[in-house]
């Protein structure tokens, strides 16, 4: 890969993983306020750009995917993940409908 492909690369996932912190305080911020659904949304959003950058680092592409198990099964990432991923993603797909 090109010196400033991989700079551009770098930038942003250093990017995406502030983006990552900040979403994981919020995801914090809103389970404690007890507002669950939101708390889903920014956890799948933390977990989602952190993969991203994981991503990045290890296979030197910006995935264009936001499903949580592609991603880590990208990433040959250990059984402990690959779990957390699918529970978090049905979760995050469970909290989109009001009824849930």
């Amino acid at each position: 890969m090109e010196r400033e492909g991989w700079l551009a690369l770098r930038k942003q996932a250093h990017a995406f993983w502030a983006q990552a912190k900040a979403d994981h305080a919020t995801a914090v911020t809103l389970l404690d306020a007890g507002i669950y659904y939101a708390s889903v949304f920014f956890s799948q959003q933390a977990a989602e750009k952190a993969l991203k950058v994981a991503i990045i680092s290890k296979q030197h592409k910006n995935p264009r995917s936001h499903h949580l198990i592609q991603m880590a099964n990208s990433l040959d990432a250990p059984i402990d993940v690959m779990n957390a991923a699918a529970e978090l993603n049905a979760d995050f797909l469970a909290s989109r409908n009001p009824d849930v």
